[in-house]
């Protein structure tokens, strides 16, 4: 179940706002972010929430759809849950 910072008892309250970002565990469009696991497992730092990174590159849409698509060129090598769709292409402008 979702945890969020609004679940915090007195928004006035710096300790009360602590606590609440420490039971924080959410689902978002990046991935899951649980500030519950403390200190973070992947590199052991106290207070942190790694998320893989996918990086993207507009190319012409080919399927007549858009006049652009949003393709995936790169992506960490752990980062199983974004795939890449596409290899980077070179930009060229008109001169």
């Amino acid at each position: 179940m979702d945890r969020h910072p609004q679940a915090c008892q007195e928004p006035t309250d710096k300790n009360s706002i602590i606590e609440a970002v420490k039971a924080t565990k959410v689902t978002l469009t990046g991935g899951v972010v649980d500030w519950t696991v403390n200190p973070e497992p992947k590199f052991n730092i106290p207070n942190f929430c790694a998320k893989p990174l996918g990086g993207g590159q507009w190319v012409k849409d080919t399927t007549g759809k858009h006049n652009y698509a949003q393709e995936i060129v790169a992506s960490e090598q752990d980062a199983t849950n974004i795939p890449i769709t596409a290899q980077m292409k070179e930009m060229t402008y008109p001169a």
